[in-house]
């Protein structure tokens, strides 16, 4: 068991400091009156000297709270066995008093050792005590009677075993405590955690779930302002094709959102990249062609990575959206990958309207975004890429973006390789 805990409050070690402080100089006055200055002033004085150089010391951040306290309370034990020896024969020396005023001071000050520090120190002054006792009883020859000296030893042991028990209770008390507290504050974060992934959900499902609809509006709007059959019946298999796609994203956002809300751990499993870029692709097609922008795939098939496939499709469309989005009409985007150290680099890069760097900055620090409109004015949510950045760190990837004002944009996207 160890001798010191660690650190000694403050508060309390300042209110016995003063109190034992006080019992040192009445007791160096008391010495005093009865022998003037004599060794055992010179003794009391000493200790009073050393505990100040202690107490300075620990108030200066020196010396920690428990080695002064513990070196006070082992001088003031010592002194006594010391003055046992010396005091026997003195003229005027009443045993029983001093042997009742040791005892007291010993039973005080093992109690707050005890709480002060570790229960192990009440043990130390009950060893201490019993060699002390057995001292007085063959200082005294028997001129003092053993039945009070077995007395106050039993007194004394007793009352110190008790005291060491109840201090055994109190700390194993506390670290229940403690720990239901530790719980307490793990559930509290893991709920925070719960809250802010399902206010992230909300807003991926409102970004993603734009696009279809939107989409749909565009198409509508198309078949309006057409008469040609052929060019018609191409717009309805579109509709229907955006549809179909809408209604599969949100089953795939539902039962993410599911798993969230159970808390559950993401579901890796092995992707062919070239495949689910393409399916990206493939719904986004009809933003790409609305701005006649050619989206060239680089990315080899047969280039597998280890990775939610959910959270992995929503994190490329909606960086292959923020590409559409922000780069002119005719404009070209390219996407690539490279493999190393075990993981895929992803780079989908646009030719576009470029970052500025405080909103790069948002991005990265989950910081409050203004949504920023398309080169044809699409509007936007202004957090589809800070959403992107925690679904890749959730699979241990990362993001990274590099981007020039009205030069273009590079998003590189970090996944393990398959293993």
């Amino acid at each position: 068991m160890k001798l010191h805990n660690t650190p000694i409050n403050k508060e309390w070690f300042l209110y016995i400091i003063t109190i034992i402080f006080s019992g040192l100089l009445i007791d160096t006055y008391s010495e005093y009156k009865i022998g003037g200055t004599s060794i055992f002033v010179i003794k009391d004085l000493v200790i009073i000297i050393i505990s100040i150089i202690l107490v300075t010391l620990f108030l200066k951040k020196q010396i920690s709270g428990v080695l002064t306290f513990t070196v006070i309370v082992y001088s003031i034990l010592l002194s006594f066995g010391i003055s046992l020896p010396l005091k026997i024969g003195t003229e005027g020396f009443v045993f029983e008093a001093f042997f009742l005023k040791a005892e007291l001071i010993l039973i005080l000050l093992s109690f707050a050792t005890g709480i002060l520090i570790t229960p192990i120190h009440i043990i130390i002054t009950i060893v201490y005590n019993t060699i002390f006792i057995l001292a007085c009883f063959f200082y005294t020859k028997g001129v003092y009677p053993i039945e009070k000296i077995i007395f106050y030893f039993i007194i004394a042991t007793g009352g110190g075993l008790i005291g060491y028990l109840i201090q055994l209770k109190f700390i194993k008390l506390t670290k229940t405590i403690k720990k239901v507290n530790t719980e307490v504050k793990r559930k509290n974060i893991e709920l925070y955690k719960i809250n802010n992934a399902k206010d992230h959900l909300f807003k991926i499902i409102g970004h993603d779930l734009k696009t279809p609809f939107a989409q749909l509006t565009m198409l509508i709007d198309l078949m309006e302002t057409t008469a040609d059959p052929e060019e018609k019946e191409e717009i309805k298999m579109n509709m229907k094709e955006s549809a179909k796609m809408g209604q599969e994203l949100l089953e795939s956002l539902l039962n993410w959102a599911k798993a969230q809300s159970l808390n559950t751990a993401i579901e890796k499993e092995e992707i062919e990249l070239n495949q689910i870029v393409n399916k990206a692709l493939s719904f986004l097609s009809t933003n790409s062609r609305s701005k006649k922008i050619n989206i060239t795939n680089n990315v080899p098939t047969n280039l597998w990575i280890e990775a939610d496939y959910q959270m992995t499709e929503t994190v490329l469309r909606n960086v292959i959206s923020n590409a559409i989005k922000f780069s002119e009409k005719e404009s070209p985007i390219t996407i690539n990958s490279t493999v190393k150290n075990n993981e895929v680099k992803i780079s989908i890069i646009d030719q576009g309207k470029g970052i500025k760097d405080q909103t790069l900055k948002a991005i990265m620090n989950d910081d409050k975004i203004t949504p920023t409109p398309g080169t044809l004015m699409e509007s936007g949510t202004g957090f589809g890429l800070s959403i992107c950045r925690r679904l890749l760190e959730k699979q241990n990837g990362r993001l990274e973006i590099d981007s020039i004002l009205n030069e273009g944009t590079t998003v590189n996207l970090y996944l393990p390789l398959k293993g």
